[in-house]
């Protein structure tokens, strides 16, 4: 290394000394100073630390080459739980707290026992305790029995049955809340519909206060009566839902929970209109009562559950009511929920065999498989002539899907007649609403049948 260094230096020849008559200044008076050269460089700091660390690793590697790999998988180990810890802490923080901040500290801390053991560390049988427990600190409080918050808790309970894999319990707890919910609204609605005469008042107070509540307390409860039933619409349907599931597999239950949903709905509307009420939430009731949003879902999803099953018979006894209320709610609103249902009538119209009728119908006169068509080739030109009436702001891509399926059953009955021009004349337009909701698969589709019949029409040229 020194040889190296002494490189770097410029070097000199100086007179020698062995003559001492010269004097010792005067040898060096007329030699030019010199100085270090600047190619010297001093090792950086990271440079130093590096080398060390690459030292000691070699040290410590021979010197323990057993005690070594455990530290670092020791490390890694422990890295990994923090980790783990510090998510499990983050979650209990956010998601847990931010649940249960509405209810009374008594309520919130079992609450939060039992969301901890749902969200962070799934254990079914301590989050019902614990679960049960907040339910009857709640009732020990005071707490309204029908309250989104009590409510909330027992949905709660059968979203953690779920979770946990217990369909079947989560269905049976949720059709006894849905029942009980249902039975409670129905009870408060007639207690506060008697009005009694003014010019006899009740003495018994306890009665007066049952029988002539305070407007408060009735607006209140009645408030809360639709909140409540808001909740068991949404209940059938998430009851359909786990029915129909992979777990449960009961198509049959699936289809009557979907219908009672709208009946319940039906009877709703009445009952609001015989209050003076608009169909769907006003803005002064927010998310009391179902908005135009809520309806169309609802009305989307009862009939196309059955259609994608292949029972049209079903799905027809859905989607016919579906479209009067979705109707009467928009009134001249027209959104593309309209269009989407009607397409799926006309789908469900032309798949549905008149021999699939239940023995009710079959009282009635028989219906031809040409009456079905002409109904099914209704209904879907009904579908793009609503669709042209639905308002620039308020069209999505659901219109022009819409219209694409309206199309595909169109082309399906003239094909099924014969009238070939016709089928191309609708598969065009099929792909021409693909191709404006950019819905690939369509678009194929539709390619894929026009190209068929190029195929068929050349063939029959040739034979002729």
């Amino acid at each position: 290394m020194f040889s190296c260094a002494s490189r770097r230096f410029v070097a000199l020849r100086l007179p020698s000394t062995e003559a001492s008559h010269v004097p010792r200044r005067s040898l060096y008076k007329d030699l030019p100073i010199t100085y270090t050269s600047t190619q010297i460089r001093t090792a950086a700091f990271s440079q130093r630390i590096r080398r060390t660390y690459r030292s000691a690793a070699r040290d410590i590697w021979r010197k323990n080459p057993v005690f070594f790999p455990f530290a670092i998988v020791s490390i890694i180990a422990a890295t990994a739980v923090s980790t783990y810890l510090l998510r499990r802490f983050y979650l209990s923080a956010t998601e847990v707290d931010e649940k249960v901040n509405r209810f009374p500290p008594a309520v919130a801390k079992e609450l939060r026992k039992a969301l901890y053991s749902t969200e962070i560390n799934l254990e079914p049988q301590k989050a019902l305790e614990h679960y049960r427990a907040a339910l009857r600190v709640a009732t020990e409080l005071g707490m309204h029995p029908w309250s989104d918050e009590v409510l909330g808790i027992k949905l709660q309970m059968a979203d953690m049955l779920v979770k946990a894999g217990y369909h079947k319990q989560a269905v049976q707890m949720l059709t006894t809340v849905m029942k009980d919910a249902f039975k409670w609204a129905a009870d408060t609605r007639t207690r506060y519909s008697v009005t009694l005469p003014k010019d006899k008042p009740v003495a018994d107070p306890n009665l007066r206060d049952l029988l002539v509540p305070e407007e408060e307390t009735k607006e209140y409860e009645l408030r809360q009566t639709d909140k409540t039933m808001k909740k068991v619409i949404g209940t059938h349907l998430l009851i359909a839902e786990l029915q129909e599931g992979e777990h449960l597999k009961d198509p049959a239950k699936s289809f009557l929970a979907r219908r009672q949903a709208l009946e319940i709905l039906r009877q709703e509307i009445r009952y609001r209109e015989a209050r003076g009420l608009p169909a769907l939430a006003t803005p002064e009731e927010g998310d009391g009562w179902l908005n135009a949003e809520e309806v169309g879902h609802i009305m989307s999803d009862l009939g196309e559950t059955w259609l994608r099953a292949g029972r049209p018979d079903k799905a027809l006894e859905l989607l016919m009511p579906s479209i009067a209320i979705l109707r009467d709610v928009e009134g001249k609103e027209i959104t593309c929920r309209q269009v989407v249902l009607l397409a799926n009538i006309a789908a469900a119209m032309f798949d549905h065999k008149p021999d699939q009728q239940d023995a009710t119908n079959k009282k009635r006169p028989p219906v031809t498989v040409e009456q079905q068509m002409q109904s099914s080739r209704a209904w879907a030109l009904k579908a793009i002539e609503v669709s042209k009436m639905v308002q620039e702001d308020m069209r999505d891509e659901d219109c022009d899907l819409g219209c694409a399926a309206a199309a595909d059953v169109l082309s399906a009955i003239a094909d099924w007649r014969g009238a070939d021009e016709e089928a191309r004349k609708w598969l065009r337009e099929e792909k021409r609403y693909c191709e404006s909701a950019n819905y690939a698969e369509g678009v194929e589709k539709a390619v894929t049948l026009l190209a068929s019949y190029d195929r068929a029409r050349k063939k029959t040229a040739k034979v002729q």
